[in-house]
């Protein structure tokens, strides 16, 4: 454990740190004592190791309000990667989470670097990102081909059915 918590606290390459979130994560409630590095992770701006953080902190058994706070705050980031990022991840813990959508949608409509990424985390997310349908037609008619299939991907897990509209 204190290999680990070293790796994390250290800022040693980013890959190392993301590993070792990665383990402390799999070591489970065990690793608690790694909470506070982890959280502390989530304020800084390690994109890698950021994406890897909640996953392993849910595997602690740490309570999602501890720690979707400190998330959002990084919608408001300057730096792109990290806003998508964010909005990504905070989807992948509350798919309704509006501020999230937001990002990630203005991420589509404006053809951004993180583009084709942000159609398949509203996807991932699926009915609760409905205020992307639009946008994700949109892309289906204008995108490029990778794009449109993302889209088409998305749709098929956002809208609702045919026997639930009726």
């Amino acid at each position: 454990l204190a290999f680990l918590t070293n790796g994390l606290a250290t800022y040693e390459p980013a890959a190392d740190r993301w590993v070792a979130a990665c383990e402390l994560g799999n070591i489970g409630p065990d690793a608690k004592a790694a909470v506070p590095l982890l959280l502390a992770a989530l304020d800084g701006t390690n994109d890698m190791l950021f994406s890897q953080v909640p996953g392993a902190l849910k595997k602690m058994g740490v309570p999602t309000e501890t720690f979707l706070p400190r998330m959002k705050k990084q919608l408001r980031s300057e730096n792109e990667t990290t806003r998508v990022n964010a909005a990504a991840r905070v989807l992948e813990l509350d798919p309704a989470d509006h501020e999230a959508l937001v990002v990630l949608i203005d991420q589509v409509k404006r053809w951004g670097l993180f583009r084709e990424f942000a159609i398949e985390s509203l996807g991932r997310a699926g009915p609760p990102t409905a205020e992307a349908i639009p946008a994700l037609r949109e892309v289906v008619k204008h995108g490029s081909n990778q794009e449109r299939e993302a889209a088409r991907q998305a749709l098929r897990r956002v809208e609702p059915k045919a026997e639930e509209k009726r």
